[in-house]
């Protein structure tokens, strides 16, 4: 089993440090997208020892 997150406090510190550092944004059309590079770099943050590649290949 490979897990995205080591617990949910993670998950939501990863998520909303994406939001307010633009690893999540808006484009002018609407849609979210992501900074792969940058979402990686903050699960890592929140996430030691979790599979580097999980989203990004």
């Amino acid at each position: 089993m490979r897990l995205a997150f080591n617990s949910l406090t993670a998950m939501t510190q990863t998520i909303a440090e994406s939001y307010e550092t633009g690893g999540y944004y808006l484009t002018p059309e609407g849609q979210l997208e992501w900074d792969d590079k940058k979402f990686r770099s903050l699960r890592l943050k929140y996430n030691p020892g979790i599979i580097d590649d999980l989203y990004v290949h």
